[in-house]
């Protein structure tokens, strides 16, 4: 009949019709379900730590690599309050910041806790939490953190270091200088002051041969150009003007700093004051020079070049404390080499003062100090 027969071919069509609904369903849930593994297969090997919590801050989802770095097996984890976790000073702003986030004042924020290991040791871990929801509508928080504790171990490791290092910079009797590769200062100690006369801050953007007087310049430059082609240090004494205008000597060490290209980036110095030492070996010299000179040619001998004037001042003050006579040394024409030691106050403070009075005193000392073979 041919109603019978429309039916029949409707039911047809209507069964093939689910059947091609039914094959749909099954592609799309076995795709959704291989989604699922591979992202729980993600989430369970990353490097990262991933937890999800509930509204009450229990944990619903822990990664491996969660559990691992706390060293907590799942069923002492699942089902927990994370807050447990968390270091107590700081659990309360921890809990605060969850229900702020839970709030929506905040669906996502950042914060390092210290968070304790199965073992009792703390850990400081970098969170990033991030509101969500499950399939009802429950809010839900979605934690994706990161263990920095040796991070955090080194950094401060490093401010320690950095800290020493620049109080021994800072309290260093060297002047400690780095300049750019153009030459300007960029940083040096305090130190600075007491060889230079000049603040730190009167230094620093000013080009390092600011110090120099003009006319050691170009041997300065030249020098340290010459050494740096052979080796990544320099070593030179050379002179440097004072703000007062004084010139002294210094002995500068220098490094070259490169980076991996081999390119210079900074030149660091340590700066000495020499200029006691120079001015022993120069007196060394002349003392040497004479003393090397033929005995029967004494002329042009000096009684500086002989000996040292500070130490022979020692010997005649202590000399004339022990035997409390008056010393003093001239030279021949009675000008004194010496300063007075032990003599009285009216000689001192009274005939010495006036120019008459210490013409006079010249004229005595050059007499009884001079050469009698009688």
């Amino acid at each position: 009949e041919p109603a019978r027969l429309i039916e029949l071919c409707a039911r047809v069509r209507r069964e093939r019709a689910l059947l091609r609904v039914q094959d749909h369903l099954e592609v799309r849930t076995r795709e959704l379900r291989e989604s699922e593994e591979r992202f729980r297969s993600i989430t369970q090997n990353a490097f990262d730590l991933v937890a999800l919590l509930d509204v009450n801050g229990r944990y619903l989802y822990c990664n491996n690599t969660y559990m691992e770095i706390l060293g907590y097996p799942p069923d002492e984890l699942l089902g927990r309050s994370c807050f447990d976790l968390v270091h107590t000073d700081e659990r309360e702003g921890a809990m605060r910041l969850f229900q702020e986030s839970l709030a929506g004042n905040r669906p996502t924020a950042s914060v390092l806790l210290k968070l304790q290991h199965r073992d009792g040791r703390s850990l400081v871990v970098d969170h990033h939490a991030r509101l969500l929801s499950d399939g009802q509508g429950a809010p839900q928080i979605l934690l994706n953190a990161r263990d920095v504790t040796e991070r955090k171990r080194a950094e401060a490791a490093l401010r320690k270091s950095e800290e020493e290092h620049r109080l021994m910079a800072d309290n260093s009797v060297d002047m400690i200088l780095r300049q750019a590769v153009d030459g300007t200062v960029q940083y040096v100690t305090p130190s600075c002051e007491k060889l230079t006369g000049y603040q730190a801050a009167e230094l620093i953007g000013e080009p390092a041969d600011f110090l120099l007087p003009s006319e050691d310049c170009g041997r300065v430059a030249d020098d340290i150009r010459r050494q740096q082609e052979q080796s990544d240090q320099y070593k030179m004494e050379h002179r440097l003007r004072r703000k007062d205008g004084a010139v002294v000597w210094v002995e500068t060490l220098g490094r070259f700093l490169r980076d991996r290209s081999n390119c210079l980036t900074e030149i660091r110095c340590n700066i000495r004051d020499i200029t006691e030492r120079k001015r022993l070996e120069t007196a060394l010299e002349k003392r040497l020079v004479a003393l090397t000179r033929p005995p029967d040619h004494p002329e042009g001998i000096t009684f500086k070049e002989l000996f040292d004037l500070s130490a022979i001042q020692r010997i005649q003050d202590e000399f004339s404390a022990a035997t409390r006579v008056a010393s003093i040394i001239t030279q021949l024409d009675a000008t004194p080499l010496t300063r007075p030691s032990n003599f009285c106050r009216l000689c001192k403070d009274v005939i010495r003062c006036t120019e008459a009075g210490r013409l006079n005193c010249y004229h005595s000392d050059a007499i009884i100090g001079r050469y009698h073979p009688d």
